[in-house]
């Protein structure tokens, strides 16, 4: 007999959603002052939790030998980064851009995080975020100051994560930067970082305290 079904792909985290997201409206977004934050949160999670829903949309595979059928919701359609269909996809697109992007010369990976004493600093006030992505530069552009004479602008990619592998909240910037920089006579000079320590911890506490006197 020729049947048809609905072919479904459950992921950890739509799980999540599809189990907790209620409570998380009724007990945790009230605590967000910022009626802009809370709207794209609810936003993004309903575009995802909708994504590849069939009432929106589908397309029908058969298979010739045995004639069965099922359905498949589109997806990848919601555009919300938090989508894990979506979400991926535009990280695909948006890593080949700037690969195009970027010079063709040797780059260096690094993690900034933050303390655990001060996440919650972040999280009560997420613009700070932006900020801190910002002054990742500071702290590449100082050291390269400090150790090469001379006036000379690095290449430099932040992207801010607001979770771990946990999913639990842990705000950290990945940072890609050029291993040197140029100067404006377009003179190239090759240099290794080798600590940023000290001076992210320092970048961290000026933007705490600046946030406690607002």
């Amino acid at each position: 007999m020729n049947r048809c079904r609905r072919y479904e792909e459950h992921k950890i985290i739509n799980i999540i959603l599809e189990n907790h997201f209620e409570k998380f409206k009724q007990y945790k977004l009230p605590s967000i002052k910022s009626k802009e934050i809370l709207q794209h949160i609810i936003n993004v999670i309903e575009k995802a939790l909708n994504c590849g829903n069939i009432e929106h949309g589908y397309i029908k595979y058969k298979c010739l030998n045995c004639n069965e059928e099922y359905i498949h919701g589109f997806s990848c359609t919601c555009k919300s980064k938090f989508c894990t269909k979506c979400g991926r996809m535009y990280s695909i697109k948006w890593a080949e851009k700037q690969a195009d992007n970027m010079l063709n010369v040797k780059h260096r990976h690094a993690v900034f995080t933050i303390p655990e004493e001060l996440r919650n600093y972040f999280y009560k006030k997420c613009e700070l975020l932006k900020e801190l992505q910002d002054a990742i530069y500071g702290v590449i552009s100082h050291y390269y100051k400090k150790k090469v004479k001379g006036n000379h602008e690095v290449g430099l990619i932040a992207v801010v994560h607001t979770f771990g592998s946990d999913l639990k909240w842990n705000p950290h910037i990945h940072a890609l930067f050029t291993k040197g920089g140029i100067d404006k006579n377009n003179k190239w000079f090759n240099k290794v970082i080798t600590y940023t320590i000290s001076i992210s911890k320092k970048i961290v506490a000026e933007i705490s305290v600046r946030y406690n006197k607002n």
